[in-house]
C-alpha cells in the first residue's frame, strides 16, 4: 500500500467514466502535495508501473483508469475508466 492510495479508491469509487480534474483537484483528493516531478516531467503521468517499484504512484491504472490530456502548462489531466 502506498501514500497515494486514497486516488485509487477515489476513482475505484467514481461512477463516470471520465473525471477532468486539476493537480489541486488530485491533492485534495490524496490530503499533500504533488512532488514538483509531476509538474515538470510528462513520465510522471504515464500509463504504468514499473516492476523496479518506480511509478507507485500510478495507482489509477490498479483502480482501472488511465490518464489522458496531461496539460503540464495548466495543471489539469484527464482521468478516464478503462475497465
Amino acid at each position: 500500500m502506498t501514500k497515494y492510495e486514497p486516488l485509487r479508491t477515489f476513482l475505484q469509487n467514481r461512477k463516470e467514466t471520465t473525471w477532468q480534474a486539476t493537480f489541486a483537484d488530485v491533492e485534495n483528493v490524496l490530503g499533500f502535495e504533488l512532488p514538483q516531478s509531476a509538474f515538470v516531467h510528462r513520465a510522471w503521468w504515464a500509463n504504468e508501473i514499473s516492476p523496479k517499484g518506480s511509478h507507485v504512484h500510478a495507482v489509477w491504472i490498479n483502480a482501472g483508469w488511465q490518464t489522458e490530456q496531461v496539460d503540464q502548462a495548466r495543471n489539469r489531466l484527464t482521468f478516464r475508466r478503462i475497465s
